[in-house]
C-alpha cells in the first residue's frame, strides 16, 4: 500500500485550525464577559443617597422657643427626606449627623436603621440634640429672627446592599448648607411637602433634661 504522505500534515493542518478557532471563540466570550462586566459595574454600583431636612421655619421657631426654656438640653423631632438614586435598595444601618454653625458645633443626630427602595424618597424621623448654652452663646435666636440663621449639617451612615450580597460600605455625605427661613426652599427639594401643609413637617419637642 503506497503512503500518502500529506496526509499527517493535512490533519494537523486542520488541528491548528481547531485550536484556533477555540481559542478565538475563548477570546471573543472572555472580552464580551469583561465589556459586560464593566457596563454593570458602571450601573449598578452603589451612588451615595442624598437628603434634605424638612422643617420649616415655622418648625424650626418651636425649637428656638424650646432653647430659650433649657438650661442643659434639648431634644426635637426632625424630618430628613433621603433619596436612593440607585436601582437597587440600600439599607442604612447606621448614621448620624452635627450641626455646625461658623463651624462651631451647635447639635447632633441619629439616623435610625432604615431601607429606601430603588429610586425612591423615602422620610425618616430622627431625634436632635441642641445645647441651649452654646445656642445662646452664639446668638442663634437672635439670628432666627433676623432671618440669617444657617447650620452646615455634616453626616455620614453606613450603607448596605442585599442585592450586592449584603455589600457594605461607609460614606460621609456632601455636607448640606441649610438656611432655616429660605422662601425658595433651595435645600428641601426633596421634601415631600414644600409648601409645609403636612403635620409630619413640624417639629416636636420630645425629650427634655
Amino acid at each position: 500500500a503506497s503512503y500518502n504522505i500529506t496526509t499527517p500534515i493535512r490533519r494537523g493542518a486542520n488541528y491548528v485550525k481547531s485550536v484556533f478557532s477555540v481559542c478565538r471563540f475563548c477570546f471573543v466570550l472572555s472580552l464580551i464577559a469583561i465589556v459586560a462586566a464593566v457596563a454593570l459595574t458602571f450601573r449598578y454600583f452603589p451612588q451615595e443617597p442624598t437628603y434634605n431636612l424638612c422643617n420649616d421655619n415655622l418648625a424650626w421657631k418651636s425649637i428656638v422657643t424650646g432653647m430659650t426654656k433649657f438650661q442643659a438640653s434639648a431634644d426635637f423631632q426632625l424630618l430628613l427626606s433621603i433619596q436612593n438614586p440607585n436601582r437597587f435598595e440600600i439599607s442604612v444601618d447606621m448614621g448620624s449627623g452635627e450641626f455646625k454653625h461658623k463651624g462651631v458645633y451647635v447639635g447632633n443626630f441619629d439616623i435610625p436603621p432604615t431601607k429606601a427602595p430603588a429610586r425612591s424618597i423615602i422620610d425618616v424621623l430622627v431625634i436632635a440634640h441642641f445645647t441651649p448654652g452654646v445656642w445662646n452663646t452664639l446668638s442663634l435666636t437672635k439670628e432666627y429672627y433676623d432671618g440669617s440663621l444657617a447650620f452646615d449639617v455634616y453626616t455620614k451612615a453606613t450603607c448596605r446592599t442585599p442585592i450586592l450580597l449584603n455589600y457594605s460600605f461607609s460614606m460621609d455625605f456632601t455636607y448640606l448648607h441649610l438656611l432655616v427661613d429660605d422662601p425658595l426652599l433651595d435645600d428641601r427639594q426633596l421634601c415631600a411637602c414644600p409648601t409645609w401643609d403636612d403635620q409630619k413637617n413640624k417639629t416636636e419637642e420630645l425629650i427634655l433634661f
